[in-house]
């Protein structure tokens, strides 16, 4: 069975030249798989909307929401991370440096 790579043939012009062509590039390794992969191709490009649909709310129902948030809340929270950095930087620079006079 076929573990990685890929092979892509664009038929263009007389379909019977065109197939017998595609016929012969296909390499030997592949020829034994290849009506699976045809088959496998065929029926995943047949799924159908309401089935997509169908499997995302499935995925929703199992997972969860995926709560992404917005920019403004993480520009928020790195600007609340900020401030306390910078009340540490101050506390540590008034009141535990050894000032010489």
């Amino acid at each position: 069975m076929i573990s990685k790579g890929a092979l892509v043939i664009i038929k263009r012009g007389d379909e019977g030249m065109s197939n017998e062509m595609a016929k012969s590039i296909i390499a030997p390794e592949i020829k034994k798989d290849y009506d699976k992969l045809q088959a496998k191709y065929y029926f995943a490009r047949k799924r159908s909307r309401k089935a997509i649909r169908k499997d995302i709310r499935k995925a929703q129902r199992k997972y969860g929401y995926n709560y992404i948030p917005s920019n403004r809340v993480i520009k928020y929270i790195r600007e609340g991370f900020a401030l306390i950095e910078y009340g540490i930087a101050v506390f540590v620079d008034k009141f535990m440096t050894i000032k010489i006079r």
